[in-house]
């Protein structure tokens, strides 16, 4: 540790013109503040050196470790030897003779691996690993086109998905294309037996082809079967045909 010099009360700075306590004790605490950095930067220049010291003792004596079918020829007092013909068996060498330290082949076996790490065919339930396992899906899928006309955004539904799930998280995905009639606006929403979960829009369509429409939603019912339906809507300016209409809803299982 290093040695900072103290200031106190007994070094009489407040002798001086324009020094008083307050100024005396504002000074004191930076002071401190500074040691202690000082102090701090030292230490962690002793833990450095003794860190690096300790990493060149380490190499400087590190011991060999042999993987192979026979007894080899020990370099030093506690290397290793893995019998790779005795199930990955360890030996130790102990200036004489190689010891048996652990048997590794019978702690793979209890842990149900094979000696080259992999894993025994016996000690998975294969049976088990179902695709609803991992997640619950359904998809709808419409090429064809629904005309939507102006309204004031009354909506038309364009695709629907039904799914049953556990109660987890359930990742709605929506995807349409559209051909524009006449200018206009329109929206779109999600629901989820018939009630609204997400809306969004207006959107601007003024070509003849618009942009694709994609979005994403994540909504989190309780276990049971829903149908999610997407809809579509225009103002009073004009219509649209949608198209390509798709509508995919998935239950995440954590």
């Amino acid at each position: 540790m290093a040695v900072v010099p103290k200031l106190n009360r007994l070094t009489r700075w407040d002798k001086f013109p324009g020094v008083n306590d307050a100024a005396w004790f504002r000074f004191m605490a930076l002071w401190q503040s500074f040691a202690s950095k000082i102090e701090e930067a030292f230490q962690e220049i002793v833990d450095l050196i003794t860190s690096v010291a300790a990493v060149t003792a380490a190499v400087a004596n590190k011991n060999a470790v042999f993987v192979q079918t026979s007894a080899p020829t020990a370099t030093a007092v506690d290397d290793l030897w893995l019998d790779s013909d005795d199930g990955y068996k360890a030996y130790r060498w102990n200036g004489m003779t190689w010891e048996a330290v652990q048997d590794v082949g019978a702690a793979y076996a209890r842990l149900g691996v094979n000696s080259d790490g992999t894993i025994k065919t016996d000690k998975v339930l294969t049976v088990s690993m179902i695709a609803e396992a991992v997640t619950t899906k359904t998809y709808a899928f419409t090429a064809g086109s629904v005309n939507i006309t102006s309204g004031s955004y009354t909506y038309q539904e364009v695709q629907s998905a039904t799914i049953t799930t556990t109660g987890e998280d359930v990742e709605i995905d929506a995807y349409f294309e559209i051909y524009v009639i006449d200018n206009c606006k329109y929206k779109y929403r999600i629901l989820r037996d018939g009630v609204q979960v997400i809306d969004l829009g207006p959107v601007t369509v003024s070509t003849a082809d618009g942009p694709p429409a994609f979005f994403r939603y994540v909504d989190s019912p309780a276990a049971g079967t829903y149908k999610y339906t997407l809809e579509v809507g225009v103002n009073d300016a004009g219509d649209i045909d949608v198209l390509n209409r798709g509508l995919s809803a998935k239950e995440i299982k954590r």
